[in-house]
């Protein structure tokens, strides 16, 4: 049985039917996807760009694409045959029938290739999401076999590329390297008190919380509309309350809620 997600879910990805103030950004997105155009989403963290991204491959998985996700911050990659392998395990459990091993010598270009080869024997895109690309640069020529399939006439396989690091990112994008000129930027915009206000309040009444629309809202103000830090108060406001014998989250909660997550370090 699959875990149950937070009712204000902090530091993982959130499924499409669970995100606030997202969906016009999801369809978009898919928009630009289905009219094969490779995309740059550049942010700081936690402000929801892999949640949005992988919503939107969802839905192509759902239509029957092969989807790949890789995050280059938890795979430990040094060398595009690290990538290559990781890469071919997820074809392979997308239904891909690869002939290049994993941890093949010189297998990244290998493998996007036969990925290619698939999407065009199906007559069906693949997508691949690429998470902090920044990191594509300290993997040596993995930006070169990359930008070919994103250069490729024609090329079966879409990008969707993420980095919270822009100056890095803008550098691997820089005039003269392999990725220059490649896509087009993708920007999340803020979301409004008017998505937030109704959606957490929902959030609290799920939980059986009684909160008011003027705590909601020094809530909001505090976090600045930020997704990750409206979501670490919430949660925080939320278990002081649900502790509570009467379940309300008083303006005092609120304010010790605040002040609880602007001391954590995770907020800077």
């Amino acid at each position: 049985m699959a875990l149950q997600l937070p009712l204000f879910p902090v530091d993982q990805p959130v499924p499409e039917e669970r995100q606030i103030g997202r969906k016009s950004s999801i369809d978009a997105l898919e928009r630009r996807l289905l009219g094969v155009s490779h995309q740059w989403m550049i942010g700081e963290r936690r402000i929801g760009k892999t949640s949005v991204a992988q919503a939107v491959l969802a839905r192509m998985r759902n239509l029957g694409a092969v989807v790949l996700d890789v995050d280059l911050t938890k795979l430990g990659m040094i060398t595009s045959d690290n990538l290559a392998s990781e890469i071919v395990g997820q074809a392979r459990a997308a239904g891909v029938s690869t002939p290049v091993d994993e941890g093949e010598r010189n297998g990244l270009d290998k493998a996007l290739s036969e990925i290619a080869a698939h999407a065009r024997r199906i007559e069906r895109h693949s997508y691949f999401l690429l998470d902090e690309v920044q990191l594509l640069a300290r993997i040596p020529d993995a930006d070169r076999h990359v930008a070919r399939w994103c250069r490729e006439s024609d090329s079966p396989i879409v990008f969707v590329f993420t980095g919270s690091e822009e100056a890095a990112v803008r550098d691997l994008r820089e005039a003269g390297k392999p990725l220059a000129a490649v896509g087009s930027e993708f920007v999340l915009p803020d979301i409004s008190p008017e998505d937030w206000l109704p959606a957490l309040r929902d959030r609290f009444e799920e939980g059986a919380v009684q909160i008011s629309d003027r705590e909601l809202e020094a809530i909001v103000a505090a976090a600045g509309g930020h997704p990750r830090r409206t979501m670490f108060i919430a949660a925080g406001v939320y278990a002081r309350a649900a502790a509570q014998l009467d379940r309300v989250a008083s303006s005092t909660l609120v304010e010790l809620g605040i002040k609880e997550a602007e001391r954590d370090r995770s907020w800077r």
